[in-house]
């Protein structure tokens, strides 16, 4: 099979020298920004807009060495999905010069979000050529949205089953390659409920398995990347073995949502808990604190007069609701970095050597999806155990990709609770059992999890789900 790859998106908008270097994504001009981008996007102006804005004329030429439309060049691939490299080489280039050229290609659509799947597919109207090279088997059309777990509501499926139908598609030249691990399972659940057959095929992908943000080199697939990965996680394997730990609980939390806040709640009421962990609680996208504080009254607190009292389920909710009620979050509890930037790419080798488990408040936390972030790997990276606040089977579906989770040591029945109010107090009852341990317990634990920890790493490292995962795009681009 052919080692190359081609992806293709519409015009070419860059060129550098003669190599076609960024590209007009599918359907920018067609819908509503909302639906392709999210909002410090430079895709939510018009073609137009950025030409006038840059005083420029699409397409741009830059001659090597010229530095000059570096922050323009750099916005514009902001929409463009760079897919992993896994032993292949992939090349880039508009749709309508791959099919001049008589080219297999991928005509790769970067979903940022599931709110994609809300606007009216009517809008989209592909290009004649592109119709026609899909229906004979040139192109393949595949859906990204590795990078988020939002894909899992029947409208979804809908949308995409409907737009195969307008253009007479089917699952030979349709991919959609998911983030949640439980699109496969929804898509059955469609089928059935709906009477009628899904006309794209799922693939699961878990994009943050293969890149890594948070340490260099990011990616894992030749030797010498592969080497200093294994020689870092030796060197905190090192670490672990002659080593105790300062703090029972690690948890950070940069943009605010409920199950953050309870989890930070919980760490700083509950005195079982007080001073035993290193937590942080940020508020990165700038909501004002009265939001915050009806938000807080009307999911945490007892007595709000629309909704049934849940906090019989939370020890200390009441504390917990008035001591959440008294943050100034205009001010964000900072542990070592800013919050205002995305710190999926830091990783603070420190705190994670002076706390024990890794408390992982996880991007997604309700039913039908599991999706793993980042959030995950940097403990497995570091040699650490964890407990995941986040979706409801989160564990099984680790289980079944090979990684071992911590049941020998902690109750972690909390992963089979749908209920949240429910899974937030088993999860705390969890952490009292672990804040119970002294600094002696704790050291005999990690030297029993050694071989545990060990195994997540190595699954971590293991190409063969990303390398099946390419097959299929180079098998449509071949």
């Amino acid at each position: 099979m052919n080692k190359i790859i081609n992806f293709a998106y519409d015009d070419v908008l860059i060129y550098k020298g003669k190599t076609p270097a960024a590209f007009a994504p599918p359907f920018w001009g067609q819908l509503d920004p909302k639906y392709l981008c999210w909002p410090h996007s430079i895709y939510n102006k018009s073609k137009i807009e950025i030409e006038k804005e840059y005083n420029i004329t699409f397409p741009l030429t830059i001659e090597e060495g010229d530095d000059t439309y570096n922050e323009l060049y750099i916005s514009l691939h902001d929409n463009i999905m760079n897919y992993p490299f896994c032993g292949y080489e992939f090349t880039y280039n508009s749709y309508k010069n791959f099919i001049d050229k008589n080219e297999k290609f991928v005509y790769a659509i970067n979903v940022a979000s599931g709110g994609f799947f809300e606007c009216n597919y009517d809008e989209i109207q592909l290009d004649e050529s592109l119709i026609k090279a899909t229906r004979e088997g040139q192109c393949g059309i595949v859906f990204f949205i590795a990078k988020e777990g939002h894909f899992k509501e029947p409208f979804q499926f809908k949308w995409l089953n409907d737009f195969c139908k307008k253009y007479g598609f089917n699952k030979d030249n349709v991919y959609l390659f998911s983030g949640n691990l439980l699109t496969k399972q929804e898509a059955v659940k469609y089928e059935i409920s709906k009477k009628e057959k899904l006309l794209f095929s799922v693939v699961h992908d878990l994009y943050f398995e293969h890149i890594y943000w948070f340490v260099k080199p990011g990616t894992k697939f030749n030797f010498d990347e592969r080497t200093k990965k294994y020689t870092q996680f030796n060197n905190e394997l090192d670490y672990v073995r002659c080593n105790s730990k300062k703090y029972h609980f690690l948890c950070f939390n940069r943009r605010m949502d409920l199950h953050r806040l309870i989890t930070y709640g919980q760490l700083n009421v509950n005195p079982k808990l007080i001073g035993k962990s290193i937590a942080s609680l940020h508020n990165s996208h700038g909501t004002i604190n009265e939001e915050i504080y009806r938000w807080i009254d009307g999911e945490i607190s007892a007595f709000h007069p629309d909704r049934e009292p849940r906090l019989k389920e939370l020890k200390y909710g009441n504390q917990i609701a008035n001591f959440l009620s008294q943050i100034d979050y205009s001010v964000p509890t900072i542990y070592d970095e800013d919050p205002v930037i995305n710190l999926a790419g830091s990783l603070n080798i420190e705190a994670h050597r002076a706390s024990f488990v890794n408390i992982i408040t996880e991007t997604l936390y309700y039913e039908k999806c599991v999706f793993i972030s980042e959030k995950l790997f940097k403990p497995i990276h570091l040699c650490q155990p964890f407990i995941i606040v986040g979706n409801p089977y989160t564990l099984r579906e680790l289980k079944k990709l090979g990684y071992k989770t911590f049941d020998k040591w902690w109750d972690e029945s909390y992963d089979d609770e749908i209920d949240f109010m429910s899974r937030m107090a088993k999860l705390e009852e969890v952490y009292e059992h672990i804040a119970s341990y002294s600094t002696e317990d704790l050291f005999a634990i990690q030297q029993e999890m050694e071989d545990v920890l060990i195994n997540n790493f190595n699954v971590m490292m293991d190409l063969t789900r990303h390398r099946e995962n390419t097959n299929i795009l180079a098998k449509l681009s071949n």
